[in-house]
Formats: C-alpha cells, sequence, structure tokens
C-alpha cells in the first residue's frame, strides 16, 4: 500500500522487487498446495487447471487495471490492489482452514 504515496523513485523499485520476491515465492507454494489437495491420479490437471486459472487471471487483470488507471490514476490502481490481495487472503483462510494442505493424500 506504500506505493501508492512515494515520491522516490528508488524506493519505487525496491518495492517493485519485493513484489517481484512475493511473487516468485507465492506462485509456487500455491501451484504446491493446489497439487497435493488434489488426488494423486489427478494430480497433472490440477496442475494445468491451476496456470491456465493463473494465466487468465493475468490476461483479465491487464485489461481491467488499465481501465482503472485510464479513469482514476495510480491511487485506486494500487488502493485497488492491496484490496485484491486482502480479500484474496481471507478467502485462502477460510478455504484452508481446518485442511491440511501439506499432508499428501
Amino acid at each position: 500500500m506504500g506505493i501508492c504515496f512515494i515520491h522516490n523513485e528508488y524506493f519505487f523499485y525496491a518495492l517493485g522487487i519485493g513484489y517481484g520476491f512475493a511473487v516468485a515465492v507465492a506462485i509456487p507454494v500455491m501451484n504446491t498446495t493446489s497439487v497435493r489437495m488434489s488426488p494423486h491420479d489427478r494430480s497433472g490437471p490440477a496442475n494445468a487447471l491451476f496456470y491456465l486459472i493463473y494465466d487468465i487471471g493475468v490476461a483479465l487483470g491487464s485489461v481491467i487495471w488499465s481501465g482503472v488507471y485510464q479513469l482514476g490514476g495510480s491511487i485506486p490502481l494500487f488502493m485497488g490492489g492491496v484490496l485484491c490481495y486482502i480479500i484474496a487472503y481471507l478467502v485462502s483462510l477460510k478455504t484452508l482452514s481446518g485442511k491440511n494442505a501439506f499432508k499428501k493424500q
């Protein structure tokens, strides 16, 4: 959320590096979790479905967020991104509560 209010180019790049590192860790962890939660004989389709949904999300997100930027500028763009992360976090907590996602089924 700090990216909305920065005025220093170097801080902007530092936040980008942190975000890139977080995504580089999160995507494989989410993929592994989705594969481990699926039956053993369906791990291939679970992997393919994960990346299909991920690619569709990237494509739709690019279109939607470019429209948000054109209509409102960078602050609504970044605040909307923060809101999406908060919603995703809450949904994942609800979805994974009571399940051991790291136990092979």
